[in-house]
């Protein structure tokens, strides 16, 4: 279980770069921002990306915490 949830939060930080490089491309290309859609969708998938991990990291460490007993 404990390599489960750090391959699911390896995935989590997967999309949040994923995200953030993608709104990166948009940002800065030329005609990236004429429809802001795509802009929003990044962003919500970085923060769900962000979130997922914060939500692994603790059942992580609450998995290792309730194996050491």
């Amino acid at each position: 279980m404990k390599q489960k949830l750090f391959w699911l939060q390896a995935a989590a930080l997967g999309v949040v770069l994923v995200s953030l490089a993608g709104m990166g491309v948009l940002i800065f290309s030329r005609h990236g921002l004429d429809n802001l859609v795509p802009l929003y969708i990044f962003a919500g998938l970085g923060i769900a990306g962000f979130a997922a991990n914060a939500v692994l990291a603790v059942a992580r460490v609450l998995w290792e915490r309730n194996n050491r007993k």
